[in-house]
């Protein structure tokens, strides 16, 4: 598959003064001035102002956590990109102080508006984890993607598995975390659906011989999408 890239400088829609204008306003804020090398000029934006990226000090840090979960994980949350060819599913770990670790990534290929799809991804997201504790976690919570055309299949999706913690998301411009109790969404009655941008929920409940020693938040990332999702965990306090 080929890929193109062309400046809005080709662009009849739009003068060089009114691109040059923008460029003055954002050209000092690297989070904006990197929408805007993407968007108008078609290029990949490189912030030189940061620190270069050590290789030994990166490869330094690879894991090999062998068989099973790596000790450190508390929670597995799941975020589920929906293209129109395919679901991009990414299970991810999550520990103490938000350290992660992404345990799989897969592409299930087929059409978003069949249910075959869907049966598919159930699969995935109900799969257990051993864990070096001997023990097994649950994917605890999963964000699905419904901004794209099959918005009305993924909220059927997400209301039928409510009580699993299966969310519909949309991506949201600008700062979207919430805490505490504004950030929940109120619950769905039958006949009805909720789409969360960010929300927080406290468990008093852990997997049976892994009750995590602190409490522990995780974050659940829908791949290719500006979206995140708080899930707070704690241990039980009895």
């Amino acid at each position: 598959m080929a890929g193109f890239h062309l400046s809005a400088l080709y662009s009849p829609f739009e003068s060089w003064g009114e691109i040059a204008a923008e460029f003055v306003a954002v050209h000092k804020v690297p989070l904006r001035l990197k929408p805007w090398t993407n968007t108008k000029l078609g290029e990949p934006f490189e912030d030189r102002d940061a620190a270069a990226l050590d290789p030994a000090g990166f490869l330094g840090r690879l894991e090999d956590w062998s068989e099973g979960l790596p000790e450190g994980v508390l929670v597995i949350t799941a975020g589920v990109d929906v293209q129109n060819d395919r679901l991009a599913l990414e299970v991810v770990g999550w520990g103490v102080g938000e350290e992660s670790w992404s345990l799989d990534y897969s592409e299930i290929w087929g059409d978003p508006a069949k249910p075959d799809l869907w049966a598919t991804l159930d699969g995935e997201l109900t799969r257990l984890f051993d864990h070096s504790r001997a023990c097994s976690l649950p994917v605890r919570a999963s964000c699905v993607d419904s901004g794209g055309h099959h918005t009305q299949t993924v909220y059927r999706y997400a209301r039928d598995r409510a009580t699993r913690a299966v969310w519909a998301i949309k991506g949201r411009g600008g700062r979207v975390f919430q805490s505490g109790r504004e950030g929940l969404p109120e619950p769905a009655t039958r006949h009805s659906h909720h789409t969360s941008s960010a929300w927080t929920r406290r468990r008093r409940s852990s997997p049976r011989g892994c009750a995590p020693p602190n409490p522990a938040r995780a974050v659940a990332i829908s791949q290719s999408a500006a979206i995140s999702i708080i899930f707070a965990s704690s241990a039980p306090s009895g």
